[in-house]
């Protein structure tokens, strides 16, 4: 006979349950099992600042900071003076670029932007060498002409915005930097 551990009635040898209060009779396991380690923290940290991480898939840390951004790089005042400088650059070419350069020759706001339109204006002349090859060219050459335009759109929106960021599709022309 076998004595139940939690209100004390006597039962059979072999049963598993208490039949007057229903605690198990069964013999405890020594070991607990393992609790499963935690997965590791990402310290969350506002968008934007360098070492910011955000947690990615399979754990690998994913960096907030963008390294076409060069907005932090500017005061804010001299960007507030120079921003219609800035856009000029986009807005008439190449003498939007000389005007801009001559106005503003203390402003690296205004210079970063002048080498972004140059290099704006260099992608669409040589957005031209296509056209060479008849029906074809001409058909790439319009599409690169429609993508460098929205280009430029997108440039004049960000000089009026005050960000200052490497251009999309013509960050590889590397010899303006």
């Amino acid at each position: 006979m076998i004595t139940c551990p939690k209100c004390g009635t006597q039962l059979e040898d072999g049963t598993t349950f208490c039949t007057n209060c229903g605690a198990s009779l069964a013999a405890p396991d020594p070991a607990p099992a393992p609790a499963p380690a935690p997965a590791p923290q990402y310290q969350q940290a506002p968008y934007g600042q360098p070492g910011a991480q955000y947690q990615q898939p399979y754990g690998q840390p994913a960096y907030a900071y963008d390294p076409a951004d060069h907005t932090a790089e500017f005061d804010s005042a001299e960007v507030a003076d120079n921003k219609i400088l800035a856009v000029s650059c986009y807005l008439f070419g190449f003498i939007g670029i000389i005007v801009a350069a001559l106005f503003a020759k203390d402003s690296k706001y205004t210079k970063f932007h002048v080498k972004q339109a140059l290099r704006l204006s260099i992608a669409e002349v040589l957005a031209f060498i296509p056209c060479i090859i008849p029906i074809l060219g001409w058909i790439v050459t319009g599409v690169l002409f429609l993508i460098l335009f929205v280009v430029e759109i997108i440039a004049i929106v960000w000089a009026f915005q005050g960000k200052s960021k490497d251009l999309p599709m013509i960050k590889g022309i590397k010899f303006l930097q």
